[in-house]
């Protein structure tokens, strides 16, 4: 019905993926592979086809790739950048001996490859530096990437993260289930026992938040169950109709009482008539 704020219960059952989010604060980074070796394979090129390499001058390479890296006041020159990158490619046998012509072009490929996982690897770092607080932002930031990180900078940036998943889970359930799922990124990385203990707990405050709104006569019915899913369809229809007639109280008591005496014939809101509902509307929206 057009205007009329209904008032019922509302059960929204949270998932735990809602309460922890896929990795919330960003700290899964996407980083950057140079492997010592690489086996790159080239399809099998005719002898007959001459294979172009590829011409990347400074130029190209400094606007298109290295442009965006300058968070940390552009400290990482091209210079710089190309000595993080393992330049070592292995090229397969049968390259070498049966598609010599295609070797170089392989190699500047899988390089051009490892320098953009490497700048989108900065790139994420300057971005997770920027969640740190400023001294602990200034010890991480004199390093490329996470994972150039010496492990005693990575525990203090885990731990700060950790806290501040406390803080955000803690509003949802009790501290010390709180602190134990922190330690996780995300859901997705938590023991099944625990992802169910979560469930169970947000399903029970859902359940205690239902049973708040009733009156005590119902509540005290309702007490007997631990869940919504248990209570019979018996109950479940007298607290239907408790609803149901609330709603019409509810919306009486702010209208006048010549309108309201007329609201309160009727059992629900799906039967006032329109006439009567655009009377309501007014009376709502156009009275001070």
């Amino acid at each position: 019905m057009a205007g009329l704020k209904i008032y019922k219960f509302v059960l929204v059952f949270l998932t735990v993926t809602s309460l922890i989010g896929g990795n919330v604060l960003g700290t899964d980074v996407a980083q950057e592979v140079e492997p010592q070796e690489v086996e790159v394979e080239e399809p099998q090129v005719s002898e007959e086809v001459e294979v172009k390499e590829p011409q990347e001058t400074k130029e190209d390479v400094s606007s298109s790739i290295y442009s965006s890296t300058n968070w940390r006041n552009g400290q990482y020159s091209e210079e710089d950048l190309e000595k993080l990158i393992d330049h070592k490619v292995y090229i397969t046998w049968w390259t070498r001996n049966f598609n010599k012509k295609a070797v170089e072009g392989i190699k500047q490929g899988e390089l051009k490859r490892r320098r953009v996982a490497l700048v989108a690897a900065i790139q994420h770092f300057d971005e997770l530096l920027e969640q740190l607080p400023e001294g602990l932002a200034k010890e991480a930031g004199v390093y490329p990437t996470l994972r150039h990180l010496p492990e005693s900078v990575a525990k203090k940036i885990d731990a700060f993260f950790e806290e501040q998943r406390f803080e955000k889970l803690k509003e949802y359930m009790p501290e010390e289930l709180a602190k134990r799922a922190a330690k996780y990124n995300s859901d997705g990385e938590m023991p099944l026992a625990l992802v169910k203990e979560i469930y169970e707990n947000r399903n029970r405050q859902m359940f205690d938040d239902f049973v708040s709104r009733l009156p005590s006569h119902l509540a005290s019915e309702v007490e007997a169950y631990s869940s919504i899913a248990e209570i019979p369809e018996g109950l479940m229809n007298k607290i239907s109709e408790y609803s149901t007639k609330k709603q019409i109280d509810d919306l009486c008591q702010k209208l006048p009482a010549d309108l309201a005496e007329e609201v309160g014939k009727y059992s629900s809101l799906s039967d006032i008539p329109e006439e009567l509902d655009e009377k309501i509307d007014w009376e709502l929206f156009n009275t001070e």
